[in-house]
């Protein structure tokens, strides 16, 4: 009876890891798509836990600059990890 049961929870945590590691390969996939400025801002915001104005200072840039930034990348991540459009946020000159 213990056999079984460590076998049902080594499977269980097998399985909780498989899914985990594919959410995060299909976030790293979604941040690959996005341009440097995107993915920068994101990263600093979201897990630099930077405030804006820092991240404008650091980014050379105005905080509606960065606002919008953010808004664009989370809008463009949310569309690609539900699988409705591939992130489309890239530079163009």
């Amino acid at each position: 009876m213990k056999r079984l049961f460590l076998l049902i929870v080594t499977n269980f945590a097998v399985l909780a890891v498989l899914s985990i590691t594919m959410q995060v390969l299909g976030i790293d996939r979604a941040l690959a798509q996005l341009s440097y400025e995107h993915r920068t801002v994101l990263i600093l915001h979201e897990f630099e836990d930077l405030e804006y104005k820092e991240i404008a200072k650091r980014m050379q840039c105005s905080i509606g600059t960065v606002m919008s930034r953010l808004s664009r990348a989370r809008q463009a991540l949310r569309k690609y990890l539900d699988g409705e459009e591939t992130p489309s946020l890239r530079r163009v000159k």
